[in-house]
This record gives structure tokens, sequence and C-alpha cells, in this order.
């Protein structure tokens, strides 16, 4: 169910009609997903992150697992849990690869959109996002150009294909 995505959250269980709104019975808030299931704020939930954080923690090291690949993965799921805003939550879920090839979060162009008008500006947080994206485009393109001019050297590409 988790995987196929019809574990009955709130958001489920309203699209079925089984409930009549989508809020979390734990910590309230709305629109409950099976994301929000994992890093829902409730006193509750962190004991069972916390729980969860020890134990993992003591596996990696019964197991015998690299310090580096230890760290690397606790300090990686403390960030994912921190994330507890669902704008950092969705942008983290589409996940920072994505980002950079042009996926930005819908929740995120709004929280800057709300900044802006703080700031009492009459930018866009849709323009804001169309920047972003373009920067990241051009640091794409700048590194397969880079690659390209080593992989095109004589000597590189006669090494990968075989050649003499």
């Amino acid at each position: 169910k988790w995987w196929s995505n019809t574990l009955p959250t709130g958001v489920i269980l309203q699209q079925r009609r089984s409930r009549i709104h989508n809020r979390c019975p734990r910590c309230n808030e709305w629109g409950e997903d099976k994301l929000h299931v994992l890093v829902c704020w409730d006193s509750r939930a962190k004991i069972i992150r916390q729980k969860y954080f020890d134990s993992l923690n003591q596996l990696l090291v019964n197991t015998s697992t690299h310090p580096e690949i230890r760290t690397f993965i606790m300090e990686g799921l403390v960030q994912f849990f921190r994330h507890n805003e669902q704008w950092k939550r969705e942008q983290q879920h589409i996940g920072w690869c994505n980002f950079i090839s042009g996926f930005i979060g819908k929740m995120l162009v709004t929280k800057q959109q709300e900044y802006y008008k703080t700031l009492g500006s009459r930018n866009k947080g849709k323009q804001w996002a169309s920047k972003i994206i373009v920067h990241n485009w051009h640091m794409l393109y700048k590194q397969w150009l880079g690659r390209n001019e080593v992989l095109h050297q004589k000597e590189i590409i006669n090494s990968l294909s075989g050649g003499a």
C-alpha cells in the first residue's frame, strides 16, 4: 500500500469519500499524505522517530557499517525529518536533482510569492522560479559542454571507445 500510494491516509480516504476532511489525526494538519505520516511534528511521532534513529544507528554500528556511510545515512535522515513545513517537505520529496533539472515545488513558489507581498514587491513567485530554472539549466549546459570538451580530446575518446 505504501508504494502504490493507496495507504489510507487522510488525503486518500477523503478521495474515497470515507472522510469529510484530510487532516492528520495526530497533529490536525491539513493534507495528511504518506509523506506527512513520516514527518508529522506531533510529539508522539517525534518519539517514534527518535527511537528509530537510535535503533538504526545501533544497527549500523552492529553491522560494522563504514563510518562515513553511517554518518551519511544518519545526517541525511536528520535533514529529511527536519523539514517539517509542508513547502520544505514538498521540495525534499521532489528531490534536489530534480530541482536542478527544473522541478521546483509549487509550495516553494507560493512561499516566495508570499514573501514578495510582505516586501511590498511586485515581483512574482513564478518569475522567480523561472529565473532559478534558467540559471540551473545554464549550469547543466556548462557541465555538459565541459564534459564534452574533455571527452572529445583524441586520447580520451580513443581510450573510451577502444580505439588506438
